[in-house]
């Protein structure tokens, strides 16, 4: 897999369980694999914001790109993308995580440009 190929699919189902008509933002974090890089545990990938009526539910699919999975490194001057096991949060806040899994990269990839 390529940079330019990476893409990842976040399904989510979401219900206002309250009396009201209100509004909520679902969001996806991404923990890189531990490999002896300092990183923050989560990080924020991706976000909706989604209406909902009383006791509706909607199902979102959130897409991940290149960059989720991705870090600068310095010493290669260039992103990279490390084979391993990242762990995919989501959530309303980083505070409030209602699900979590695994996301497996086969094979590490690198890339240059925005």
């Amino acid at each position: 897999m390529d940079s330019e190929s990476f893409s990842a699919q976040v399904q989510v189902s979401i219900t206002n369980t309250g009396k009201r008509d209100g509004s909520e933002v679902v969001q996806v974090y991404i923990g890189l694999p531990d490999l002896g890089i300092t990183h923050p545990k989560m990080q924020l990938k991706a976000f909706s914001k989604v209406f909902l009526s009383a006791g509706q539910t909607k199902q979102l699919t959130l897409t991940l790109d290149r960059y989720a999975v991705s870090f600068w490194d310095e010493v290669s001057t260039c992103w990279l993308a490390d084979s391993g096991k990242y762990q995919v949060y989501v959530g309303t806040s980083c505070e409030d995580i209602a699900l979590e899994g695994p996301l497996v990269l086969e094979k590490s990839f690198r890339w240059v440009g925005l």
